[in-house]
């Protein structure tokens, strides 16, 4: 028998993050009755009860109407990532990773000397069983290609102090992985308990996607052309995941589509993870001339299901619906090549000519 933790929906008097994750439980107060249930029974409740907590903060979906209202000055510029936990966000370039205050869109703190990565993913509340959410950072570094998670919190306060230091990456890191990346990776968070040891990364590699533990960094699985209906994966330049149909989304800049795939089965720790194909959103949607060239980024927003992609070629920000089937709008915004939604604000957050992060609402 044990003793079950009921969670109080009174604020916390201890500190907390300047704003909340909509998946953060931190600003919680927690308190104790005595309650005598199974073991199995009091598991149940505590996963439910934190999960429900994790969507106490209200999302503000995009509004459509592509009003730019502000700009972040950078130089070359390659992806762009928010933590709420850490509120920032995270600017990826061709030498230095810059971070900026989430609301005030002002410089924290950027890295110094040849500390680079490419491609950004956000793990948020990565270690919420031990203790307050935190936010992870994986990161790829440009010059290795190794995947790496680190703590962002501990990783800032290392910046803060010393940005040309050395050691940066390895005080705050959580593992370092032998998985390479050339492309980017998302992730799908696991929904049956409030444990991220089986979130998983999808990772892009060369004419592959990895499949990697969030929790240590090691390769699970994999989908190639052999078990994915042929599809080829060496021009992948966005990937993303939808929880809302268990979807997972790649745009490929050579044949002009975005390939939806639907996992089909997937044992305990096997490798032998497969998917089918879903769905493939083309250039010509039924009757309608989407005309996308050269897609790039690529990102769902959690609430409605809405696909955001980026068409390179064309100058345009595209958004589908969930099921790719119908295109919802359009908007000209010149060189788009990566994006991320905030989706307490409603703001959408777009890498433009690689020189700047427009800021659309």
């Amino acid at each position: 028998m044990s003793r079950i933790q009921l969670v109080d929906f009174h604020p916390s008097t201890s500190s907390a993050p300047s704003i909340s994750s909509h998946n953060d439980t931190s600003s919680y107060g927690i308190y104790t009755r005595s309650s005598y249930v199974s073991d199995e029974f009091s598991h149940s409740l505590l996963n439910k009860l934190q999960h429900k907590l994790r969507k106490a903060v209200p999302q503000k979906p995009f509004s459509m109407k592509f009003e730019h209202v502000g700009d972040i000055k950078t130089t070359q510029a390659i992806d762009v990532k928010i933590s709420y936990g850490c509120h920032c966000i995270l600017v990826s370039q061709y030498r230095f990773l810059t971070i900026y205050d989430l609301s005030t869109k002002q410089l924290i703190a950027k890295s110094g000397g040849e500390r680079s990565c490419e491609y950004l993913v956000v793990e948020e509340n990565y270690n919420l069983e031990t203790k307050t959410g935190r936010d992870a950072l994986i990161l790829v570094s440009k010059y290795t290609r190794a995947l790496q998670k680190v703590d962002l919190q501990n990783f800032i306060q290392a910046l803060l102090k010393d940005p040309d230091d050395d050691t940066l990456e390895i005080a705050s890191r959580i593992w370092k992985s032998n998985v390479e990346s050339y492309r980017g990776m998302c992730i799908e968070y696991n929904k049956s308990t409030s444990s991220s040891n089986n979130n998983i990364i999808y990772v892009v590699c060369f004419n592959f996607i990895a499949i990697v533990s969030s929790s240590n960094g090691q390769q699970i699985g994999h989908i190639d052309p052999d078990n994915c209906a042929g599809i080829t994966f060496r021009t992948v330049t966005g990937i993303a995941w939808n929880c809302h149909n268990g979807l997972l989304l790649f745009a490929d800049s050579i044949v002009n589509r975005v390939h939806m795939l639907k996992k089909e089965s997937c044992g305990n720790g096997s490798k032998d993870i497969t998917f089918r194909l879903h769905h493939t959103i083309r250039r010509r949607l039924k009757t309608v001339e989407i005309d996308f060239q050269n897609p790039k980024g690529i990102c769902v927003e959690s609430y409605t299901g809405r696909i955001f992609l980026c068409d390179e070629h064309n100058a345009q920000l595209k958004v589908f619906s969930m099921d790719g089937m119908k295109l919802l709008g359009t908007s000209e915004v010149k060189t788009p090549s990566h994006l991320c939604l905030n989706e307490l604000t409603g703001e959408l957050f777009v890498v433009c000519s690689y020189t700047q992060i427009k800021i659309f609402k």
